[in-house]
């Protein structure tokens, strides 16, 4: 059953780009705050840059920022 959980939330991932585009106007610290991920790894993504994240932080990001639109009328296109 775990298995099945783990592997929903790889397609419940954002891509690299649509996170990129998501943490451009934000505030990382909170987001390192209310995530649990760390400032200078969301520094990182946020820049775009390949740093071999873990599944847990693709997926924190992912719902934060899915939890945090500011257009709630947007939506993350697949």
């Amino acid at each position: 059953m775990l298995q099945q959980e783990e592997a929903k939330k790889v397609f419940d991932i954002l891509s690299l780009e649509q996170m990129v585009n998501g943490l451009k106007d934000r505030q990382l610290y909170k987001v390192a705050r209310e995530t649990g991920i760390s400032y200078p790894t969301l520094a990182f993504l946020a820049k775009g840059e390949d740093r071999n994240y873990t599944i847990h932080t693709l997926y924190a990001v992912s719902e934060y920022l899915r939890e945090h639109q500011i257009d709630k009328t947007a939506k993350f296109k697949y």
